[in-house]
């Protein structure tokens, strides 16, 4: 993979993260949305002193509702990760500083206590919107550190600690509600699973977050791969058979189908050649070659081979013979008329072309090593002759009568008459344009 292409989906990546910013807010704005609702529900229903975690969330609705216009105009990313760790701490500022009554004379770390770690989980779980795994990593960073830096500043106050040392092995019951609803019951251990759970969840989140982006990064180079290969192999091989190639190996089996050719030959190549240098020759028969395949390609046609200085080329439009026929006429038409109007580097040049219809033969043939694309039958045969009968008419395209027929016997064709056509027995009548 070039590194053109490497930088294309890098820069993918990166989009799709930017767009992930901008929906992780709209997930926090939902989510916030639904805790204001619960907190007003508290304060009005039970009188509970919600009111300042709902004021909180009011704040970060509406500076929720400013980072989704910031970043749709293409923040920048820090401000994404400032503005997590801020939404966290303030959660812990809640917990250390809102009463749990509103009498305010319940200990602070009751609050502490009864507080939900799931306001502490939330923030990890929507960084994963973002699709940034940095990101999620750092909110559960930030989260472990507020939980245990509310939790280390409301014990400082205390002059009284009680943990779970003062409940032995075998204690009853009675001894165990004691412990745990005395007053000044801290826990610690506790607040070690809560960390590890914050932790954990971070951590998978985040290596999930990366997997997707791998396969993403994955899918994405096999996409480009495919697109390599079609534009690479596509400049050897027909771009259809490319196609079906990648898609069904083995639906390349010969099929046979009813439609037109035609083979284009350089005029003169041989006079041409003659002291020319050989890259030169090439370069110009490449430009040639250029202008002959767009032609066929905008004419639904397809590219069966190339042999020295000359064209083959099948329309094989299915069950339409006669549009089939059309095409191949126009494209021949066209590339006659372009090429004699153009010039190629110091050269001007000139083709001849024969065009024929019936069944031709079309798919992969070769060795198991070595295989090859390309069209047989009587059809290619008589354009070939055609086009080396145009030397001795002086016409520059020659066409079979039942290409002209199928065609819709067009009147700026004539007719040439019966001729005998090399290498093949009995006679055509051939038509060339007026």
């Amino acid at each position: 993979m070039t590194a053109a292409a490497s930088r294309e989906i890098e820069s993918d990546l990166a989009k799709a993260e930017r767009d992930g910013l901008v929906v992780s807010l709209i997930g926090k704005f939902v989510v916030l949305s639904v805790v204001g609702v619960w907190l007003a529900y508290g304060t009005i229903v039970y009188h509970a002193s919600t009111a300042i975690g709902l004021a909180v969330v009011l704040v970060y609705l509406a500076a929720s509702l400013a980072l989704i216009r910031y970043f749709r105009r293409g923040g920048r990313l820090w401000v994404a990760f400032a503005f997590s760790a801020a939404e966290i701490v303030g959660i812990g500022l809640v917990a250390a500083l809102a009463p749990l009554a509103a009498g305010g004379d319940v200990p602070q770390i009751f609050v502490f206590r009864v507080y939900n770690i799931g306001y502490f989980i939330l923030p990890i779980a929507i960084s994963a919107l973002s699709l940034s795994p940095a990101l999620v990593l750092w909110t559960g960073l930030v989260a472990c550190l507020t939980l245990w830096g509310t939790f280390l500043w409301i014990i400082s106050g205390m002059d009284r600690r009680v943990s779970w040392e003062s409940f032995l092995d075998g204690g009853t019951a009675d001894e165990y509600m004691r412990v745990v609803l005395d007053p000044d019951f801290v826990g610690i251990g506790n607040r070690m699973e809560e960390t590890i759970a914050l932790a954990l969840t971070a951590g998978l989140i985040a290596f999930a977050v990366h997997r997707a982006r791998v396969f993403f990064r994955t899918r994405a180079i096999a996409e480009q791969r495919q697109r390599q290969t079609l534009e690479i192999f596509g400049q050897y091989v027909p771009s259809d058979a490319v196609s079906r190639l990648i898609d069904n190996p083995a639906d390349l089996a010969p099929r046979t189908l009813h439609g037109s050719v035609i083979f284009v030959d350089m005029a003169g190549f041989t006079r041409f050649s003659e002291g020319r240098a050989p890259a030169e020759v090439i370069v110009t028969l490449n430009d040639l070659f250029d202008l002959i395949t767009h032609v066929i390609a905008e004419r639904h046609g397809v590219v069966a081979g190339f042999a020295g200085d000359a064209v083959c080329a099948a329309f094989t439009l299915a069950d339409n013979p006669g549009e089939s026929a059309r095409q191949a006429l126009a494209a021949a038409e066209e590339i006659a008329s372009t090429v004699s109007q153009s010039r190629f580097g110091s050269a001007n040049l000139a083709v001849r072309i024969g065009v024929a219809s019936g069944e031709v033969a079309a798919g992969s043939v070769g060795g198991r090593r070595r295989r090859t694309y390309t069209v047989y039958g009587d059809p290619v045969n008589v354009s070939q002759r055609l086009q080396e009968l145009c030397k001795t008419t002086g016409k520059s395209m020659l066409v079979t009568e039942e290409t002209w027929r199928l065609a819709g016997a067009p009147d700026r064709y004539v007719d040439q008459g019966v001729t005998a056509v090399r290498g093949r027995d009995g006679s055509l009548r051939v038509y060339s344009q007026r």
